[in-house]
C-alpha cells in the first residue's frame, strides 16, 4: 500500500467523500465497484467503511494486476477476501446485466470511469493513476467510449442497485452519458453524481 492509501485507511470513514456519497451505509451492506482500476477505491469501502465489495476490471493486465494483488492479500490474510466480495474480469455492463439476471442485487454501485481531466491542476496525479491512464489510452479496454455505452451503464447499474449507483466524475465533466442525477456532491477537483 502507499503512503496515501494507507493514511486513508487508517481514517474514520466519516471523513471519506464517498462515505457520505454512498449514504453513509452501515457496515455489511454490498456493494459492486464495477470500474475497480487498481482497487483502491474499492480497498476503501471494504476496508474503512466495512461493506462487501465485489470488483468488476474490465482491461486484462489491469485485471491481472488487481487479482495478483488481491490473492497476495488474502494470503497474508490466511485466505479472507480482501475485499469481501469477487474480483471479477469482464465489461461491466455485462457483467451487472448477468447479475441482474441471476437476480443478484445489490445495495450499491460504484463507478469511477475513466474520465479526462479538466480544468488546472497544481500537478500530475499520483503515479498509479498516470500508469492507469497510459495503459488505458493504448488499448480498446479503457475508458467508456460513448455516451450511448455510458448510459447503458449507467441503466443496468440503476437495474442492480437498491439503493443509489454513485458515480466519480472530475468536478466540471459532465454527468456519465448525459444523465442528470438525483444530486450531487461536488469537492474541490472531483464530485460524485449520485442516482437513487
Amino acid at each position: 500500500l502507499t503512503p496515501k492509501m494507507r493514511r486513508k485507511l487508517s481514517q474514520p470513514a466519516s471523513k471519506h467523500p464517498l462515505f457520505a456519497a454512498l449514504g453513509r451505509p452501515d457496515p455489511g451492506l454490498s456493494v459492486v465497484d464495477a470500474t475497480a482500476g487498481f482497487g483502491s477505491d474499492a480497498l476503501l469501502m471494504s476496508r474503512c467503511f466495512g461493506l462487501e465489495v465485489t470488483v468488476i476490471e474490465q482491461h486484462p493486465l489491469i485485471f491481472g494486476l488487481l487479482h495478483h494483488a488481491a490473492r497476495g492479500a488474502e494470503a497474508e490474510a490466511g485466505g479472507a477476501s480482501v475485499f469481501g466480495g469477487q474480483v471479477l474480469q469482464g465489461e461491466a455492463s455485462l457483467v451487472l446485466e448477468g447479475f441482474c439476471e441471476e437476480g443478484r442485487e445489490v445495495d450499491f454501485v460504484y463507478l469511477d470511469p475513466m474520465f479526462p481531466r479538466t480544468g488546472k491542476r497544481k500537478g500530475r496525479p499520483d503515479l498509479p493513476m498516470q500508469v492507469l491512464g497510459a495503459v488505458c489510452a493504448a488499448a480498446p479496454f479503457g475508458a467508456l467510449v460513448d455516451e450511448q455505452a455510458e448510459r447503458r451503464l449507467l441503466q443496468v447499474a440503476r437495474r442492480c442497485a437498491r439503493r443509489r449507483v454513485v458515480v466519480k466524475r472530475s468536478k466540471d465533466s459532465k454527468p456519465l452519458g448525459g444523465v442528470q442525477p438525483s444530486q450531487k456532491q461536488v469537492g474541490t477537483l472531483n464530485r460524485f453524481d449520485i442516482y437513487s
